[in-house]
């Protein structure tokens, strides 16, 4: 009779013998793969900073160096924020690069004892 083919490397998925031996396997829909998250200009992640929907005059979700610059921001920090320096900058850039909101003052706590 005629050789049988090897497994599958992909459960499920019947081995293709045009793709030949070696190749990797076909991605599909059970490989886990993580997704990138869009943020849309309405919808940014609570992270993002106050000014963020200020700036982005397009509403594309992410700032372009002429729209930081239209909103008074300096050009340094754009370039250190924009992490793969492709020119804009996403929430997720900013986010880790900015610095940490300063603290909000508390108020001291009331030592008396009370009764």
């Amino acid at each position: 009779g005629l050789p049988r083919p090897p497994p599958s490397p992909c459960p499920g998925r019947p081995h293709s013998p045009l793709r030949g031996r070696g190749s990797p396997p076909l991605r599909g829909a059970h490989d886990e793969e993580a997704k990138p998250v869009v943020y849309r200009h309405d919808s940014l992640p609570k992270e993002a900073p106050s000014f963020w929907q200020d700036l982005d005059q397009d509403q594309d979700a992410q700032l372009s160096l002429f729209e930081w610059r239209t909103g008074g921001k300096a050009v340094d920090d754009f370039v250190k924020y924009d992490e793969n320096e492709d020119g804009f900058l996403v929430v997720e850039e900013y986010v880790e690069a900015a610095p940490p909101p300063p603290p909000q003052p508390t108020r001291p706590t009331d030592s008396r004892d009370r009764r």
